[in-house]
């Protein structure tokens, strides 16, 4: 691996390290790149400088301690451009003194090192990694103090003044100018008046010049293709920012937490006007059961006063509700964290109350509702419904209700027994599986029918039940439509059976009838005719003895003469 190989893999390792960690910042924090940024520039101020190249035969060049101390100044600017003021501050602030009690860590472990080689008597390494130059290292230090704060002034002064000029060409220009600005500081207070001072200088400024490019173009990259809708945010929020935010931001601070505070107690204010005014009870406990607040309804209730019940323990004033179910749900709910609703009956007022208990680590907040006329109503309806319900149960037929999925939500007696089935085997089912499947399809069309149209329907149909029993049945179908707009299908079924087999002896008795009608007159028409016939044989012999008789007189009168 190269020499070059090795300066782009450490660009690359550092560029990614930053951009990765302050990505994950939403799930990280911050923090892990605050670490990072100060291990490099620590690690840039004292160890950056070992390790050289030569370029142009007379300029030497440190890559390593301008690769990390560019890439700090990179972080902080993209910090500031996304976060904002206070992280580049407290990273910043941050940054100079991790980086001072590291050193100092170093020097006493360096003293540590040369008391150890004196006890010993061996040689001190004279090249030991805790071994500090502290002018180089504090002058390093106050100058890269220096470089933050002029970075982001500078930064802050290019995007309110060149608002037409190419965002790639603000953060290069910032960078560029910073970094020559390091450059010709440094080496003003380490190497002016040296022999080696013109060729330090140059071979700093070559080299943080390019870098200068390289991170910019970084940064430009991953606001712009990367994180572009945050960035987009940053970037407007960025021009409305003073050019020395950076430093009057604790005035504008405390500004805006005087403000702030203002504003909390106009809200403060206005939450009380409101809850005082509402018709429902609300007061927060402390930890300690002590009243934070409570609204004027609230203390209406209680037969108090607000004022007479702020800062007094619930349970010294009230010691009645030691014995109440609300102490044992208060004490549950600030134990478990958890919400609870509950229902009491007051019996001093008579009333019913609707109970909502909020905890948290503050204490308990309470809401809580008068109801007493809502369960009047409730319990004058479950009478009403029970009247209701008998009056169906004394229904000689069965009568059923179902939802708009045709399970059954209501049946009377009579209809659980002609199933032979129990209320709870009723409820809820469709009993599609307790009568025949050619039965089960006509039967819950008919109920889709009906609960889509709202047309009633009036059937004579056949139920054949599981036991192979089969009746015949009228039903009749009808919808209806609650006030929540919730569709029921009501039905009444009409037992025929006994009037069917009625109607088919009917109709043996009638066929048997015309049968022996038929028979009967057949035999009387034969009778008829022999009658007939009989009659024509007497007539005839009556003729001819009424002819013979008067044969007989005629011969009488001719013998008389």
């Amino acid at each position: 691996m190269g020499v070059y190989t090795t300066i782009i893999f450490e660009l690359v390792l550092v560029v990614s390290s930053i951009l990765i960690l302050f990505k994950l910042r939403n799930k990280l924090g911050l923090a892990p790149l605050y670490i990072l940024l100060g291990t490099l520039q620590f690690l840039q101020a004292n160890l950056g400088s070992s390790f050289s190249i030569q370029v142009f035969d007379d300029y030497i060049i440190h890559p390593g301690s301008i690769v990390l101390f560019s890439g700090v100044l990179f972080g902080v600017l993209l910090i500031y451009i996304k976060e904002g003021v206070l992280s580049a501050r407290s990273l910043i602030i941050g940054i100079v003194i991790s980086n001072v009690i590291l050193s100092l860590m170093f020097h006493i472990t360096y003293l540590q090192e040369v008391m150890v080689s004196k006890i010993n008597d061996t040689t001190l390494n004279p090249q030991s990694i805790f071994k500090i130059n502290y002018k180089y290292f504090f002058s390093g230090t106050a100058i890269l103090f220096i470089d933050f704060f002029l970075l982001v002034i500078l930064y802050q002064y290019l995007i309110l003044k060149l608002k037409k000029i190419p965002y790639l060409f603000i953060i290069t220009l910032s960078l560029l100018t910073v970094l020559i600005f390091d450059a010709l500081a440094f080496n003003l207070i380490l190497f002016y008046g040296t022999p080696t001072f013109k060729t330090s200088l140059i071979s700093h400024v070559l080299g943080k010049s390019i870098a200068a490019i390289l991170y910019s173009i970084i940064l430009f990259w991953y606001i712009k293709f990367v994180d572009d809708r945050k960035g987009e945010q940053a970037f407007i929020a960025n021009k409305e920012r003073e050019v020395l935010s950076i430093i009057k931001y604790k005035k504008r601070y405390e500004a805006l937490k005087v403000e702030k505070e203002k504003v909390e107690q106009k809200l403060t204010s206005q939450l009380e006007t409101t809850l005082n005014t509402i018709s429902d009870g609300f007061l927060s406990l402390d930890t300690n059961w002590c009243y934070t607040y409570i609204n004027k309804k609230a203390a209406d209730f209680l037969g108090k006063l607000p004022q007479d019940l702020i800062g007094k323990n619930i349970w010294n004033e009230f010691p009645e509700g030691l014995n109440l179910p609300m102490y044992k749900i208060y004490t549950e709910a600030a134990k478990t964290q958890k919400t609870i609703y509950f229902e009491d009956y007051h019996e001093s007022q008579k009333r019913w109350f609707e109970n909502r208990v909020y905890p948290s680590k503050e204490g308990l907040t309470v809401y809580f509702t008068d109801i007493t006329e809502q369960i009047k109503v409730e319990k004058q309806l479950e009478q009403n419904k029970k009247f209701t319900y008998n009056i169906i149960n004394n229904i000689g037929d069965p009568v059923f209700v179902k939802d708009a999925n045709s399970c059954l939500v209501l049946v009377n007696n009579a209809f659980c027994q002609l199933f032979n089935l129990s209320r709870q085997h009723v409820i809820g089912k469709t009993l599609a599986e307790n009568v025949a499947p050619e039965e089960r399809e006509s039967f819950l069309s008919i109920d889709k029918q009906v609960i889509d149209s709202g047309e009633e329907n009036i059937r004579e149909e056949t139920l054949t039940l599981k036991a192979g029993d089969t009746r015949s049945i009228i039903t009749r179908k009808t919808r209806f439509v609650d006030k929540e707009g919730n569709r029921f299908l009501i039905g009444v079924i009409k037992d025929i059976t006994s009037r069917k087999k009625a109607e088919i002896e009917l109709e043996k008795h009638k066929n048997n009838l015309e049968a022996l009608v038929e028979e009967r007159t057949t035999e009387i028409e034969l009778k008829n005719a022999e009658l007939q016939r009989m009659n024509k044989l007497f007539v005839g012999r009556e003729l001819k003895m009424k002819e013979l008789k008067n044969i007989i007189k005629e011969l009488k009168k001719k013998h008389n003469k």
